[in-house]
């Protein structure tokens, strides 16, 4: 099945200032929420939120607990998804 990992980088306290990171995984476990994943990425395992299986595609959606950062500079943002590429993950625009 095809895993497709889902995490917000967002400033803490700002709705306006967000973006959304993923990744891809081929796997036959499926996790469920309150389940932790661990990924070359993370400092700490992250907590799921939520899962979504789409049958018909062969996929599981899994949204991980949004990232928040304290500093207030959108730069900030940029910062943390260039670490996350570096361990295969990829973004989309702002949230």
């Amino acid at each position: 099945m095809n895993i497709y990992l889902a995490q917000d980088i967002r400033i803490k306290h700002s709705l306006n200032t967000c973006k959304q990171t993923y990744k891809e995984y081929e796997s036959m476990l499926i996790p469920h929420k309150g389940d932790f994943i661990n990924d070359s990425a993370f400092r700490d395992a992250q907590e799921v939120e939520m899962v979504v299986l789409d049958l018909e595609r062969n996929a599981c959606h899994v949204h991980l607990k949004a990232v928040e950062l304290a500093n207030h500079d959108k730069k900030a943002i940029e910062d943390y998804i260039d670490l996350y590429k570096l361990h295969g993950w990829k973004s989309y625009p702002d949230c």
